[in-house]
């Protein structure tokens, strides 16, 4: 199961990551991580795309850096998936865009920490957001600039005008920008607060 829960327009997509202005890139907190399905009685690694928020757990005491990571929560500090999008095995430039990338069951994933305080920014997919028209394409009216984000629980990322209550969610954030490419568009997010809450 690859944790992407896109829409009908995006079915065929992988999410994308942006490190726009994180600290993490600068001096450190880039975690190794091997991403789990922990709701079962024994673990189950599982594929993800980029841009997808996670908790970073446990060391797994392979080697130095690796730990293991879940799906965060709505009430979790988050870490967000951005490895490189090389996929490998493209013939032509369509084939080796970021969308067609995902990080594959087993193998470490790169997930950047994510500092407080309207100090960090990064992009991910416009299709990543939960906020969708009735044609199943991201719904910019209300994924726009100053617009609230928080995650969903299941790895996508919700936009909303009201500002979310702090005791219920772990990380807020801002929409900050929004970068229209020419095979995607990129929501950036500046990071609010990102601390787990009780």
């Amino acid at each position: 199961m690859i944790y992407t829960n896109l829409e009908a327009s995006n079915a065929g997509l992988h999410g994308i990551f942006e490190s726009s202005r994180l600290e993490s890139t600068d001096v450190g907190r880039i975690h190794d991580v091997l991403v789990r399905d922990e709701s079962g009685d024994d673990p189950v690694n599982i594929d993800v795309d980029n841009g997808v928020p996670v908790k970073v757990g446990e060391f797994t005491g392979n080697g130095l850096q690796e730990r293991y990571a879940t799906i965060a929560g709505v009430k979790d500090a988050i870490a967000v998936i951005g490895s490189v999008p090389l996929v490998k095995d493209a013939f032509t430039k369509a084939q080796a865009q970021p969308y067609n990338f995902y990080n594959k069951a087993g193998f470490d994933a790169k997930a950047y920490s994510v500092k407080g305080l309207y100090e960090d920014i990064f992009g991910v997919a416009d299709y990543q957001f939960t906020n969708v028209t009735g044609e199943g394409k991201p719904d910019m009216s209300v994924i726009k600039k100053d617009a609230y984000v928080v995650t969903d629980g299941n790895g996508k990322w919700t936009a909303q005008a009201a500002a979310p209550n702090a005791a219920n969610y772990g990380f807020i954030g801002k929409v900050h920008s929004i970068a229209v490419g020419n095979f995607s568009t990129v929501v950036r997010i500046v990071c609010v607060k990102n601390e787990a809450v009780a």
